[in-house]
Parts: C-alpha cells; sequence; structure tokens
C-alpha cells in the first residue's frame, strides 16, 4: 500500500500488506508466486480525519492502519468472502464493511 503527495507526485510512505498479525512477512504462493489471499487488498478507504486506513483483504479480513506511522492498528476477519468495499462514516466513528458474502458489518 502506497502513499502518494499528489501535488509534487511522489510516493510519500508505503507499507507491505504482506504480514501477519504479528508483523512477520509471509511467502508467496508457491505454484503462482504472488502475494497469498490473506495479503491481497480489494478495497480501501480513508478515514475523514485522514489519521486512519481501513482496507479489506481477499480472504475477508479487515486491516486498519494508522496513517502517520503506518502501523497496523487492527486486524480481524470478518467476511467468508472477500470484502467488496468498505465505507467510514462521515463523523469516522463507525466502519462499514461490505463482503461478497452477502453481509454488511457495521464497526
Amino acid at each position: 500500500m502506497k502513499i502518494w503527495d499528489t501535488a509534487s507526485h511522489k510516493q510519500i510512505k508505503s507499507i507491505s500488506l504482506n504480514i501477519d498479525r504479528t508483523g512477520k512477512t509471509l511467502p508467496h504462493d508457491p505454484a503462482w508466486k504472488d502475494l497469498l489471499p490473506p495479503v491481497q487488498g480489494r478495497a480501501i478507504d480513508v478515514s475523514p480525519k485522514g489519521d486512519l486506513i481501513a482496507v479489506g483483504m481477499r480472504d475477508g479480513t479487515l486491516r486498519v492502519f494508522q496513517t502517520s506511522t503506518m502501523k497496523m492498528l487492527h486486524m480481524q476477519k470478518c467476511g467468508v468472502e472477500w470484502i467488496e468495499d468498505l465505507k467510514f462514516s462521515p463523523d469516522g466513528k463507525h466502519l462499514a464493511v461490505g463482503a461478497h458474502d452477502n453481509k454488511l458489518y457495521v464497526y
């Protein structure tokens, strides 16, 4: 995941999604030589204040990062299938997560 400065067209921050809950780097899929499904991002949203980034993963996991440090604050398996979409509420207090399993999760 990368954060860009649109005015200067330069990358200002990045973080690898190829990590587990403890921060350990995960191996690539040996058959496909690509990222494993649990670390493939499918949906993303930034909180209204810009202090949090939520990422929905292909395996139905939700990850929340703090933008200032790019530290993962929260990781939770939500859906049985991949996360289709997610949106912070206008006040930033809630996060709605829509999964491909036809369920909506609100945090």
